[in-house]
């Protein structure tokens, strides 16, 4: 027998898909698990939260806007005074810089992960779009790590490490952090461990 979500060859009679937690018999598989609903787990394919990374994850265009736009303030108020047309120099810089800024906050924007009760979808660019997605076998654990500027603008990496030969997830620069940690851990605690060995032993 096969198992129906991920693939994997399995000995007849399996009730649980040894790679990915999937349910082969009937019963809750640990994935499944993980729903929050009210009375029960929520449906297969519910999406359960949202992250979405801050604007200091594109540190590089965005320390790029943040000079041009200095630089601009700065030739505008030096050249303005020498000569005319230097402060409309300044001024077109200027503008730049805060085009390249917004521009890199609407990237930020488009960068989320949907956190699923059968999966994790990341998502991200604007043009040219990337997805990537990971089986949600039972969560082992979770850890937040925060720089100096990070505490202050709330921003951090979310590791998140999961059951099975799947994806460990490293995220950057997550918007409020430990607020994605205690909506994970939530899940850890909401999940039945019982059949994470057989998982684990594959």
């Amino acid at each position: 027998m096969y198992c129906s979500r991920c693939g994997k060859e399995m000995p007849d009679g399996s009730t649980f898909c040894s790679r990915c937690g999937a349910s082969l018999a009937g019963g809750t598989p640990p994935a499944v698990a993980h729903g929050r609903g009210v009375g029960g787990a929520a449906a297969t394919g519910s999406l359960l939260y949202t992250a979405r990374v801050s604007v200091f994850a594109y540190s590089r265009p965005l320390t790029v806007g943040a000079v041009l736009f200095l630089v601009g303030l700065i030739l505008g108020s030096v050249m303005g005074e020498s000569f005319g047309p230097g402060g409309f120099f300044g001024f077109f810089v200027a503008l730049a810089g805060i085009v390249v800024i917004v521009f890199t906050a609407i990237l930020a924007s488009r960068y989320r992960i949907e956190v699923y009760d059968d999966k994790i979808i990341v998502k991200e660019g604007l043009f040219n779009t990337r997805e990537r997605r990971s089986v949600m076998t039972p969560i082992m654990g979770v850890s937040v790590t925060q720089t100096f500027l990070g505490k202050i603008f709330n921003f951090g990496d979310v590791h998140i490490d999961k059951v099975g030969h799947g994806w460990d997830i490293s995220t950057k620069c997550i918007r409020r952090p430990d607020d994605f940690k205690a909506f994970l851990d939530t899940l850890i605690s909401e999940t039945d461990y019982s059949r994470v060995g057989t998982i684990l032993t594959d």
